[in-house]
């Protein structure tokens, strides 16, 4: 429901642009999201899932830099579409078939996520950690942290997408399909939960996707797993903590 709602948002936002929109559907998102806290806390099951057990989120301090990033992201791209959309080739016209949607969707997908783990593994470098801070103010992240940036990482995050529609004159959906995606999946990834069985960690297919506990790691471990949805660039660059596996299986008790 959080993942829903927040991804309403966009979307609400986008095809509005308007404040009221942004009242509207930042209430519905954060309305669903303080739901499922409560359904957390009340309900066994949820809480036997949560990572940090002896913990619980900021979630004020976190709805506070959510607000920041959301609005400066937001308006940073209505300001740039505004006065330099003609530059920007963005196809407005019917969904793509199916072979464009695969290929353009996959393309943008892998490149973005690459884009993600750069861009935030710069970010930990000490003179520009500023830009990065107000994110690692979150040692235990929930949904709301999943955008909770300064107001300049909200435009860096943004560069992506405006060079990826200037060179490649994608479709609309294709774009929002996933970001839409990219949206779920931090939230998920900042929720605090971890519904994933253990056998998800050690295939080797699946061990490659970033989970909850995953990203989790990098809250208290500052220094590792940068990556955002696939954690094959932490793999390949150094950057995967090494006793990952054998954390997982305390976690578990296993």
């Amino acid at each position: 429901p959080t993942m829903v709602a927040i991804s309403s948002a966009l979307v609400f936002l986008y095809l509005r642009q308007t404040s009221k929109a942004i009242l509207k559907a930042w209430s519905l998102a954060s309305f669903i999201v303080l739901s499922f806290f409560l359904v957390a806390k009340f309900y066994p099951a949820f809480s036997n899932n949560r990572i940090q057990k002896d913990k619980l989120p900021s979630l004020l301090k976190e709805l506070k830099w959510t607000l920041v990033s959301f609005c400066c992201s937001s308006l940073g791209t209505l300001i740039i579409f505004r006065n330099f959309g003609k530059y920007f080739r963005l196809n407005h016209t019917a969904f793509p078939s199916t072979t464009e949607a695969i290929i353009t969707g996959l393309i943008y997908f892998v490149l973005n996520d690459l884009w993600s783990y750069t861009s935030h593994r710069i970010l930990h470098i000490g003179a520009l950690y500023w830009i990065h801070k107000p994110h690692h103010y979150f040692i235990t992240p929930s949904s709301y942290a999943a955008i909770a940036h300064g107001p300049l990482e909200a435009l860096v995050v943004g560069v992506y997408m405006l060079a990826f529609i200037y060179f490649f004159s994608p479709r609309m959906s294709t774009i929002m399909a996933v970001q839409m995606y990219d949206l779920c999946h931090a939230c998920l990834t900042h929720s605090g939960f971890d519904f994933f069985p253990t056998w998800w960690y050690f295939n080797p297919i699946t061990k490659y996707y970033v989970t909850p506990f995953y990203h989790d790691l990098h809250h208290t471990k500052y220094g590792y797993h940068f990556s955002g949805s696939l954690n094959i660039w932490d793999r390949m660059f150094g950057t995967f903590y090494p006793h990952f596996n054998r954390l997982w299986l305390e976690h578990k008790g296993e």
